[in-house]
């Protein structure tokens, strides 16, 4: 009998979907995989530690659970296939969205593909490397 695999998902939380927030400029998804017994060894690497849920940002906060979180991390099954992670720069993403939701309706209704050729995401590179120059900065946020 093959044991029940566990799949989970998390978001770098903070301001999630805040695009423009200074503090945070970065999103992250990050997934793991794994058997089981293998989700119950790692959760209770912090049994001892926590009460209820198994919170990064509280855990991170008791200096005492570093080591921990190292042990977590060298962990011989903690490796490509087990764990993704997917970032995406906020200023760029909103770019992005402008891109999806103006420009290429538009392009669609002359009867071009925005998205062959991967030219929305040039667009997108384009946009997100002449606008701030354009407004007067080099950066997206300070």
């Amino acid at each position: 009998m093959s044991e029940i695999i566990k799949i989970s998902f998390d978001e770098s939380g903070y301001t999630g979907q805040q695009l423009l927030d200074p503090d945070q400029i970065v999103y992250c998804l990050a997934s793991v995989q794994f058997k089981e017994s293998e989700a119950c060894d790692f959760l209770n690497i912090f049994a001892d530690r926590t009460q209820g849920e198994y919170k990064y940002s509280k855990l991170k906060k008791a200096k005492r659970n570093q080591q921990l979180f190292l042990t977590l991390l060298n962990d011989i099954r903690l490796h490509s296939s087990s764990c993704k992670l997917y970032a995406i720069h906020k200023p760029f993403m909103v770019v992005s969205k402008i891109i999806d939701n103006i420009y290429e309706p538009l392009a669609h209704e002359d009867g071009i593909d925005f998205y062959k050729d991967r030219a929305a995401l040039a667009f997108a590179n384009m946009f997100t490397s002449i606008f701030p120059t354009y407004l007067g900065n080099t950066r997206y946020l300070k």
